[in-house]
């Protein structure tokens, strides 16, 4: 059975941090598949948030983030809040 994630590591990315609760731009440092007896795999992405002013990884601010909640493009990210913002 072979696996492939939508994203590499290294790769810059735009976010939704459920701890911070806003979106972040940061790098991916790991890359995991995580599986439970009564799911499907998916996969989850250590990333660390990206400094704006120097434009490096703030080690110190990492966080595991699921694959759906990962985009390449910031425009992807808003049209993920608007969907989730619709019923309210």
């Amino acid at each position: 059975m072979k696996f492939e994630s939508k994203f590499d590591i290294g790769e810059t990315v735009y976010y939704w941090s459920v701890e911070k609760v806003k979106i972040l731009f940061g790098r991916i440092e790991g890359i995991a598949l995580w599986q439970t007896e009564d799911k499907e795999p998916s996969w989850r992405y250590g990333i660390a948030q990206i400094d704006p002013k120097k434009y490096q990884p703030i080690l110190a601010l990492r966080e595991q983030v699921p694959e759906h909640l990962v985009f390449r493009k910031r425009d992807d990210v808003f049209d993920f809040c608007m969907k989730l913002t619709e019923d309210i």
